[in-house]
């Protein structure tokens, strides 16, 4: 709040006195006025060259402790690096740094130097806000799309991977069938039958598109169709942590009715909220898979 009130000062000011800024030192260069245009350019692309080498040893910095510290990171698009240059750019404490600076002496005499350092000053803000405003729609356009991280990325496959391993693991050998009762084989074939067909939403929400595990049933279908299947999931989720809710709260009313001890609820709901933990995690990557957020679920609408 308090900055921007600064900065809108600043730019008042700027408007007000901009004529008589402008105008002295152009009048009193003359023909030479070239020159001081070029000193505020050159002063411009020096900022704009200092703040970019700042990014980039940032960047550097970061993606060095990340890589000490064993933590994933990526390296950003050398484009944004150039756009977040541009947009950095202002100079308003540059300004009020030269406006302060008195315009006599104690002698009564201008102050030597004041018009132009408040030239210098006030066109390297001009400057710089053109060319922000010029160069970053440009280099906004060409940025590359938004990407996953790679830690969000290395999560999803594995998560992908681990329900292929645990749809391999369901499958039951010829051996095991013949040796076991006919019954136990239709009983376990059943249930193999119902987390499978789980696994495989999982695997579809969790797929990009660009992998292996993507059926062919899954690109025959319409995007509406794989969506709302999406959405069902999100929906199922939700739905499952507003029972686990439910339970929590019967354990609570069965201790206040002391048909529990507390060593029983206390064993109760730690099931529960160890089921809700991985329930809550499944949500999140279910709500990113779906294009949603936490608050724009479909429980929400």
């Amino acid at each position: 709040m308090v900055e921007s009130a600064f900065n809108g000062a600043i730019f008042l000011l700027l408007g007000l006195q901009l004529p008589s800024i402008i105008g002295v030192p152009l009048h009193q260069a003359g023909h030479d006025w070239w020159i001081l245009v070029g000193y505020v350019a050159a002063i411009s692309f020096a900022l704009l060259l200092m703040r970019w080498i700042w990014l980039v040893l940032g960047v550097h910095g970061s993606l060095l402790r990340a890589h000490r510290q064993g933590k994933m990171s990526e390296r950003p698009s050398p484009l944004l690096n150039l756009a977040t240059t541009l947009a950095g750019i202002r100079g308003a404490v540059t300004l009020a740094g030269a406006l302060s600076v008195p315009m006599l002496l104690n002698n009564g005499q201008p102050f030597p130097g004041r018009d132009m350092l408040v030239f210098l000053a006030t066109g390297t803000i001009l400057f710089t806000l053109v060319i922000g405003a010029v160069g970053l729609p440009v280099v906004l356009r060409h940025l590359p799309p938004h990407e996953e991280s790679p830690t969000v990325r290395e999560e999803r496959l594995a998560r992908e991977q681990a329900c292929m391993a645990a749809m391999a693991k369901l499958t039951l050998s010829e051996e095991e069938m013949q040796r076991r009762d006919p019954e136990w084989v239709a009983m376990r074939q059943e249930v193999n039958g119902h987390l499978t067909q789980e696994y495989r939403n999982r695997i579809q929400l969790l797929d990009d598109g660009s992998g292996a595990a993507q059926s062919i049933e899954l690109l025959r279908e319409a995007p509406e169709v794989v969506s709302q299947r999406k959405l069902r999931y999100v929906m199922e989720i939700e739905t499952r942590i507003e029972c686990i809710h439910a339970e929590r709260d019967f354990y609570y009313a069965e201790r206040q009715a002391h048909r529990i001890n507390d060593e029983s609820l206390r064993s109760l709901v730690s099931e529960l909220d160890m089921q809700e933990i991985a329930m809550r995690k499944r949500l999140i990557v279910a709500c990113r898979a779906a294009g949603l957020t936490m608050t724009s679920t479909p429980s929400n609408h």
